[in-house]
């Protein structure tokens, strides 16, 4: 069931709002893969008219989130390992070329608090706790992207972020795969403190390249 979006003056805004409405009931997995969306129908379900709906399914199609149905409409995409393989690739490549800018701009506070956050991660693996871990590990390469300092590299990656959070919390939540985000975390640190930027962008893209080959393989041993 989508929710109404709010309803502001400008319509900007309302196009804006019934596109985020969509976007997120798909990544959130209210609006589940294979899932037909009608334009009527969901105009009439959030009390827009038809316009802002259609921009939002064009917008939401150039995105591959959603594609053509063979009757009518669009339908929700599958997320499939060849596309998952696709967004970790990418992500890689974009944040850990965020991370050797960071290296020039983050300054020694920070770096503690990335040292604490990594020990409060350690804890939290020991007695487990899952959405902590989660949420401390979401935090650690926030600091990082915020402290490359590129307004371009953030907006990419908050929108990826999107595309993979619910993937990552399936590895997130392997208790025996999680000590191994630890220790990249660890060499990340270490690297940043040699303000070290090929050293930070070589344990970046390693540390994401490994998740994205520990969740492919738990998709193909769920989905063989």
């Amino acid at each position: 069931m989508l929710s109404k979006p709010s309803s502001p003056k400008k319509q900007k805004l309302l196009r804006k709002s019934v596109y985020q409405t969509l976007k997120s009931a798909i990544l959130r997995g209210d609006l589940p893969p294979g899932k037909r969306l009608i334009e009527n129908q969901i105009a009439n379900e959030l009390g827009t008219s038809r316009t802002p709906v259609r921009e939002a399914l064009q917008k939401l199609e150039h995105e591959k989130l959603i594609s053509l149905s063979e009757n009518r409409g669009f339908k929700v995409n599958e997320f499939t390992n060849d596309r998952i393989d696709e967004i970790f690739s990418i992500r890689a490549i974009l944040e850990s070329y965020a991370g050797r800018l960071a290296v020039t701009h983050i300054p020694n506070r920070q770096l503690k608090l990335l040292e604490k956050n990594i020990k409060e991660a350690e804890y939290f693996y020991y007695h487990w706790d899952a959405d902590k871990l989660f949420n401390l590990n979401t935090k650690f390469h926030d600091v990082i992207i915020q402290y490359s300092h590129s307004e371009m590299l953030s907006q990419l990656l908050s929108s990826f972020r999107e595309y993979v959070q619910k993937y990552r919390i399936t590895m997130l939540y392997t208790k025996e795969k999680f000590y191994s985000s630890i220790e990249h975390h660890k060499k990340i640190l270490h690297a940043l403190k040699a303000r070290d930027g090929l050293g930070v962008e070589k344990a970046i893209q390693e540390h994401i390249v490994e998740a994205k080959e520990i969740l492919l393989s738990q998709t193909k041993r769920l989905f063989p």
